[in-house]
C-alpha cells in the first residue's frame, strides 16, 4: 500500500505494512518507508472499518448511578 513519507516528500510503497486501529476505532495502515526508514501511516476511509461501535467515555455518571436524595 502506498503512503505518503515525510521525510523523503514523496509517495512510497510501505514496507512491513500492518493494519492498526487508532483510539477512536477508526482503521489505519502503519509502516516503513523503504528509502529512509522513517515510520510511515495512512488513515483508512469509515467504510473500509468493520469494527464494533465504540463506546465512549463520558465525565458524567449514567443516570442509573446518580444518588437521589
Amino acid at each position: 500500500m502506498q503512503a505518503y513519507c515525510v521525510k523523503c516528500r514523496a509517495k512510497r510503497e510501505m514496507r512491513d505494512a500492518r493494519v492498526v486501529i487508532m483510539k477512536n476505532g477508526r482503521p489505519a495502515t502503519q509502516g516503513v518507508c523503504p528509502v529512509c526508514g522513517i515510520n510511515m501511516f495512512r488513515i483508512a476511509g469509515k467504510a473500509i472499518a468493520i469494527r464494533e461501535p465504540i463506546r465512549r467515555k463520558t465525565k458524567f455518571p449514567e443516570p442509573e448511578q446518580l444518588l437521589y436524595r
